[in-house]
């Protein structure tokens, strides 16, 4: 990467615990062409094959329920946490 560029960034939310063996492989492909990947899970999400394969996460939120006017009051939350962490990685 030329000096002095920003290095690009990519953000997932795991929401489904058989996604992480695949997203393993998308992490190391875009990590070998410089991007930065930021990986979160909600406090709900079973971490457990996350945790197996040593994926490097940060749990966010919480689950908000069937009901989609619940989701929407967690989507301000859940973009503040995002927002915020990549604001942090950049110093």
């Amino acid at each position: 990467m030329p000096s002095g560029a920003r290095q690009r960034k990519i953000l997932d939310d795991l929401d489904n615990s058989p996604h992480v063996p695949f997203l393993l492989l998308i992490i190391g492909e875009l990590q070998k062409r410089n991007y930065s990947v930021v990986v979160t899970a909600r406090i709900v999400f079973r971490c457990g094959l996350a945790n197996l394969f040593h994926l490097d996460y940060k749990l966010i939120g919480h689950h908000s329920g069937k009901a989609n006017s619940a989701k929407l009051q967690v989507v301000p939350f859940v973009r503040w946490n995002w927002s915020h962490d990549l604001r942090k990685s950049r110093t």
